[in-house]
């Protein structure tokens, strides 16, 4: 478990960084394949979607929603409520983020995922 940990943390540090952009496709099939959670992934962006940096915490964002766009169907209603939260939330923050927040928006409320309908009253 230690070692897939550690190779999820590796993929986000070099997404993030801007070094590979195809660090996103290799998180998300660790996703769909049990390699790690979503929730493992959230837990290894968490200083990157705190950051002062406004740069860190968009590609934070969207290294979440491209992940989000291949593995919604695996969520449960819990997971894409707190996530709808998430990305409520996101909309407040720098507006370099927000086309990263709407891409998450949308991967969340593809008809394919188990939609917990009263989250969408987002307060926008």
């Amino acid at each position: 478990m230690a070692a897939n940990s550690d190779m999820l943390l590796g993929l986000v540090e070099e997404f993030v960084s801007g070094q590979q952009d195809s660090k996103a496709a290799e998180t998300a099939t660790g996703v769909k394949t049990g390699q790690f959670t979503v929730l493992e992934l959230v837990e290894a962006l968490g200083l990157s979607l705190t950051s002062s940096d406004a740069q860190a915490r968009s590609r934070g964002v969207q290294l979440l929603s491209q992940v989000l766009e291949e593995c919604y169907a695996s969520l449960s209603e819990r997971e894409v409520e707190v996530l709808i939260t998430f990305y409520e939330n996101r909309l407040k923050d720098h507006y370099a983020i927000t086309p990263h927040v709407l891409q998450g928006i949308k991967a969340l409320v593809s008809p394919d995922v188990a939609m917990p309908w009263p989250a969408l009253h987002m307060r926008i």
